[in-house]
Order: structure tokens, then sequence, then C-alpha cells
């Protein structure tokens, strides 16, 4: 049995009414299943990868993507800006990691310093924290480091020891006085 006399294989008939479905390549899926656009959240700008176009994160803020949600060229522009607001290169991009909660260390911002041209030294700075030895950390992991160390500070400053460039400081023996020039015992540790 063949099909009834005058139909075609492109139009459907629901109810009388005439609907068309196009041919499709079943070799290739269907544009929306494999096209995901993501949108930078700070100019708006469509991108179809997120690698290349964004850097990764570790905060749990940004886990569905896995990356912070601001394009390289605007991090770039968050960067200058920035840095003409607070006069300091190192001053913007600890202000950034604050925002995008990454994770703060000294040896990451020197690391930082030596981009190529072509690159903001923001971008530089958040692909070494992607690192695996700072697996894990984000702005918090800096600020427990920041107690803790303020915390061993007091605790040192209590036992009358204090330390400059890991050198004990002891009081001088009558005056005890740890500030005066010339009125204080250095030991070394």
């Amino acid at each position: 049995m063949g099909r009834p006399k005058g139909s075609t294989n492109n139009p459907k008939s629901v109810s009388g009414v005439q609907k068309y479905v196009p041919k499709t390549n079943l070799a290739a899926p269907p544009p929306e299943a494999d096209d995901k656009i993501y949108y930078c959240t700070s100019c708006g700008k469509g991108f179809l990868k997120l690698k290349g176009n964004f850097r990764a994160s570790q905060s749990p803020f940004y886990q569905g993507w896995g990356y912070v949600p601001v394009c390289l060229k605007c991090l770039s522009h968050f960067e200058k800006e920035y840095t003409e607001r607070l006069g300091s290169n190192d001053e913007a991009i600890k202000r950034l990691a604050l925002h995008f909660d990454l994770y703060l260390n000294e040896s990451l911002l020197n690391s930082s310093k030596k981009v190529t041209s072509e690159q903001c030294r923001i971008a530089g700075y958040i692909a070494n924290a992607n690192l695996l030895q700072y697996k894990g950390k984000t702005y918090d992991t800096y600020l427990e480091e920041l107690a803790e160390q303020e915390r061993l500070n007091d605790k040192i400053g209590r036992a009358g020891l204090y330390r400059v460039n890991n050198v004990r400081l002891l009081p001088h023996r009558r005056t005890h006085n740890y500030f005066r020039t010339g009125r204080f015992c250095f030991n070394s540790l």
C-alpha cells in the first residue's frame, strides 16, 4: 500500500491544517542541542566557547561554569580601571581577587608580573592561581591565612618576643623597650 495521491514528503496535515516540516540532515545534530552561548556578565557579549574567552575559577560561586563569568577583554578593562583608581597594579589585582573570589598570594602577584604584551596581568594571575598547588583555595583561604598570621604575631608579642625578618628581638634587660634604637638585643633563630 502506498501513500494517497497528491501527498508529499514535506507537509504534514494535522486536522486539515498544513504544517511545514523541513528536511533535516540526520548526520549533524540540531544546532540547539550542540551550541550553547556563554555571555559575559559585564559587556553582555556572547561566546560559543568558555576556554580562551574566560578564565577558570575555583570559587564555589562559579561552580556551574567553572569559569569567572567576565570575559578576558572586560577583565583587562577592569584591571586598567582599578590600576588608575588605586595607583598600583598589585592593588588592582588584589581588588579584583576580592571581587572574583580569587586566592591572593604574594608569590602569585610576583609571578604574574612576567606576562606577555598581548595578555593582561590579571589573566596571568588567574591562570597561575589555578595551578595544582593552589587547588581549592579562594579569597576566604587568603583571609584565613591572614587571620592565622595575625594570631601568631599576637601570641609571639604576648610571650615578650618580637620577630623582624626572622630575627627574634628580646627586650633590653633594664628598659624593656623593644622599639628605641640601640635598646634591644638581636638573637638569631
